[in-house]
């Protein structure tokens, strides 16, 4: 499959947000902390975010992310 950037966001009614704002908020309430550190990193959070959405939406979404600049950088703490 190949993937564009003008794939369709995929929303689904039942998780009361779209499936990447779901993503995004289920990853900084702890499941993007992939290192186990306390600590959610972009890097994590977007490695988090791609793989919950190709999932949920069987790979009809693909979000992509940028990041410039500085390296990899802490967004949040886990609790």
């Amino acid at each position: 499959m190949s993937w564009s950037d003008e794939t369709l966001a995929q929303e689904r009614p039942a998780l009361g947000h779209g499936v990447f704002t779901y993503s995004v908020i289920e990853g900084l309430k702890g499941g993007a902390d992939l290192s186990r550190d306390r600590f959610i990193e972009a890097q994590e959070l977007s490695t988090y975010v791609l793989d919950a959405v190709r999932k949920l939406t069987a790979d009809k979404q693909l979000p992509t992310f940028t990041q410039s600049g500085r390296s990899d950088f802490v967004i949040s703490k886990v609790r």
